[in-house]
């Protein structure tokens, strides 16, 4: 883990210096590091696991309730080149979009309910909306990102343009 090894190499550091200096130097030293050490390997409140903070939860578990709606960011790409200039952001704080351990997505917009989805987890890092496939970009307690793209060819110029859409969420 990238902050362990943070960690690890102030204690090295600290330990050099340690021996460099006199005794009651030495304790305020262990101390500093002793508490450094700890903030840096501590769990934040967006960890994985329930609010006893041992068990992780499962990617459904995680899926499973109501999100709303943050961001949504719209991206058309031309033979996989990205068109920066037709680039689309949308605010979609008013929407909320509630995930039944059912199987049903509930969305709605501005508490008013608007269309019912079929959702189910393919696999730890996709998930099925209706019969669209999008990518777990992010799953957290409080956030979660997904993705999908649809390419679409015109045959006659040979001209492919791919729409991706990339959906952020927040508790």
């Amino acid at each position: 883990m990238f902050i362990n090894k943070i960690a690890l190499t102030r204690i090295v550091h600290l330990k050099y210096r340690i021996n460099q200096t006199n005794d009651s130097m030495k304790n305020k030293i262990f101390l500093f590091a002793f508490v450094s050490v700890f903030a840096l390997v501590s769990c934040d409140k967006n960890d994985d696991s329930d609010n006893g903070g041992t068990t992780p939860l499962t990617t459904q578990q995680k899926i499973t309730g109501n999100w709303n709606g943050f961001l949504s960011v719209i991206n058309y790409y031309e033979n996989g080149v990205k068109i920066d200039s037709l680039t689309e952001t949308y605010d979609i704080t008013d929407e909320d979009f509630d995930f039944n351990a059912d199987g049903n997505l509930y969305y709605s917009v501005a508490g008013t309910p608007q269309d019912t989805f079929s959702w189910s987890l393919i696999d730890n890092s996709s998930l099925l909306i209706d019969s669209t496939t999008f990518s777990i970009d992010k799953i957290k307690l409080l956030e979660f990102y997904i993705r999908t793209s649809q390419d679409i060819t015109d045959t006659a110029s040979g001209l492919t343009l791919t729409v991706e859409n990339y959906i952020e969420l927040t508790k």
